[in-house]
């Protein structure tokens, strides 16, 4: 496949000029995407054991029994691939995931107001922070006067 998608794309190397006067060919048929089923609607399947401990994943309803019960048992044999809780994911190494924010020494710092959430939003929010705290997925850092609001996104799933 590979080869096939060296080999369609051989010669198709153009100026820049020549290429804002030629319409855009075609992707070669290798690149092509085959048939994607859109996911539609989601049935949520709890792989704990336990009926207590609640370990959700979603799954697509239009799957035949036989593709359901095959996934199903596929996720549950590498569950532990899988994380619900920030505790979980121990292994995780900073280096990998940790952020820092590249500021050019000369620009000058911008003071944000604070903003006000509603309170079922602040509510939800001081409990991630916590979780994530907790799991010592962020530390906390001493700023006495500059402030960052953080900007909650709500899943579409709920």
């Amino acid at each position: 496949m590979e080869n096939e998608c060296a080999r369609a794309n051989e010669g198709t190397s153009m100026t820049p000029e020549a290429a804002t006067l030629q319409e855009a060919l075609p992707a070669p048929e290798c690149m092509q995407d085959e048939s994607i089923a859109i996911a539609g609607e989601m049935e949520a399947v709890n792989l704990s054991d336990d009926p207590a401990i609640q370990k959700p994943v979603l799954v697509s309803k239009y799957l035949t029994p036989e593709e359901k019960k095959y996934l199903i048992s596929l996720l549950k044999e590498f569950r532990d691939a899988f994380a619900w809780s920030y505790e979980e994911m121990l292994g995780l190494d900073p280096r990998l995931v940790c952020h820092t924010l590249n500021v050019e020494s000369k620009a000058k710092p911008v003071m944000q107001s604070r903003r006000n959430y509603h309170p079922n939003d602040e509510i939800q929010i001081n409990q991630e922070i916590y979780k994530l705290l907790a799991s010592g997925f962020i530390k906390p850092i001493k700023h006495p006067t500059w402030l960052a609001n953080i900007v909650p996104v709500k899943r579409k799933n709920g």
